[in-house]
């Protein structure tokens, strides 16, 4: 059975790493990596006991031109709970994705719909001038430099964002650690009062 996690799947890491996707290529790349994220992520949902669906080959030039070439959309798969084993990325968590998914619909909303192919000359319609033409070149260099800033912020809160996720995930390990010694230590002192409280009774009997 499908259950949450505070370690995945993370609403604002998810929406971080694509914000970092929509800066690594054009509209219609992040359409296609979006739309590969989401069907993965309804495979899993609707498949769950299934292996094939939990398993990526990175060497797979399909899997690699649509998503792993962006570092956005490979923190993503990270962040809703996939593992890099060797040449492959694993599925091995039983969680809950109808989140990941809502906010991977969501995004893709807000994208432009996917490129038709024209087949004839006479269907083709007169591209509309692009609001490029008209900036000047001190202009598009300021809109650069105010994207890669935007693009660097990003950056540092997800980085941000994975530090402290990494540091609770240490933090319940210690605890679990802590845990455990406690109850074994506790296990040791019950059964050597038991050997002497049974030391006792003999000496009583013997007597």
């Amino acid at each position: 059975m499908a259950h949450p996690s505070s370690e995945f799947n993370d609403p604002e890491i998810l929406r971080t790493c694509l914000q970092m996707l929509d800066d690594e290529g054009s509209k219609q790349e992040v359409r296609v990596a979006v739309e590969t994220l989401l069907k993965l992520s309804r495979n899993l949902s609707s498949h769950p006991g299934d292996e094939k669906y939990r398993k990526i080959r990175k060497e797979n030039k399909a899997i690699h031109e649509k998503l792993l070439r962006f570092e956005g959309a490979k923190e993503f798969l990270l962040a809703m709970g996939w593992t890099e084993i060797d040449d492959m990325l694993m599925y091995l968590e039983d969680h809950d994705l109808s989140v990941t998914t809502s906010i991977l619909e969501e995004h893709l909303h807000t994208l432009p719909p996917p490129q038709t192919t024209v087949t004839s000359p006479s269907a083709a319609t007169p591209a509309a001038p692009t609001e490029t033409v008209s900036w000047t070149e001190a202009e598009l260099k300021q809109r650069d430099e105010k994207l890669g800033k935007e693009k660097k912020r990003r950056m540092e809160e997800y980085q941000r964002m994975k530090k402290e996720r990494e540091a609770i995930k240490k933090q319940i390990k210690e605890d679990r650690k802590d845990t455990q010694t406690r109850e074994v230590k506790d296990s040791h002192a019950r059964q050597l009062h038991f050997g002497a409280n049974v030391k006792k009774f003999e000496n009583r009997g013997g007597g």
